[in-house]
C-alpha cells in the first residue's frame, strides 16, 4: 500500500512537470513563429489548439494513463522487487498465494504461511523511499523549475514584446495585435 501511494504521488509530479514544461515549449515555439512569420489567424488558432492537444497527450502519456489503470497487486509486486532484489520472487510468490478461495489452493497452508511470514518479514526491513527516491524526479522538477523560472524573468522585462506573442499564442481568439518588428 505503501509503495502504490508514494507511485501515485511520483506519476502526479511528474505529470504536473511534463504539463508545465511541454505547455511552455509549445506557447514559446508558436510565440517566436508568430513573430518570424506573419501569421494568419487561422494558422494561430490552429497551431495553438495543437499545442494544447500536446499539451494533453504529454500528460495523458505521463501521468493519468498510468493513474487510470491502476495496477494489480501482482503487477505492484513484481515492480517491487524489480527495485528490491533481495525480495527474489518470493512476494510474487506470496502475493499470488494470498486467496481465499478454497477451490484455488492447491498446496499446503503451513507452506503458505512460513512463506507469507518470510515476506512479510523482509519487507518490514524494506525502506519504500529507497525503492522510489526523488531523483528519479528530480530531472522532471529541474527543468521545470528552470522553464518557469525563465519564462516569469522574460515576462516580466518591461517591453512587452514577448509577453504579447505569448498572450497570442496562448489566446488566439484574444483581440491582441501582431507584433511588428518595423516601428
Amino acid at each position: 500500500q505503501r509503495f502504490g501511494r508514494r507511485r501515485r504521488q511520483f506519476i502526479r509530479v511528474r505529470g504536473f512537470c511534463a504539463g508545465i514544461v511541454s505547455f511552455l515549449l509549445f506557447m514559446s515555439a508558436i510565440a517566436f513563429a508568430d513573430w518570424g512569420w506573419i501569421l494568419s489567424d487561422q494558422t494561430r488558432w490552429s497551431l495553438s489548439i495543437l499545442a494544447y492537444v500536446g499539451v494533453a497527450a504529454t500528460v495523458w502519456m505521463t501521468c493519468l494513463r498510468r493513474m487510470v489503470h491502476l495496477p494489480s497487486l501482482n503487477e505492484l509486486a513484481s515492480q517491487v522487487e524489480m527495485t528490491a532484489p533481495e525480495l527474489r520472487e518470493n512476494l510474487l510468490s506470496a502475493v499470488e498465494l494470498a486467496t481465499d478461495d478454497p477451490a484455488l489452493i492447491n498446496d499446503s497452508p503451513v507452506f503458505r504461511s512460513l512463506l507469507q511470514g518470510d515476506v512479510a518479514r523482509q519487507m518490514g526491513t524494506v525502506r519504500i523511499s529507497s525503492l522510489l527516491p526523488w531523483r528519479l524526479l528530480s530531472g522532471w522538477l529541474i527543468v521545470a523549475l528552470l522553464l518557469v523560472s525563465t519564462a516569469a524573468v522574460v515576462l516580466s522585462i518591461p517591453d512587452p514584446l514577448f509577453r504579447r506573442l505569448v498572450t497570442r499564442a496562448m489566446l488566439p481568439g484574444a483581440n491582441i495585435a501582431r507584433v511588428s518588428r518595423i516601428h
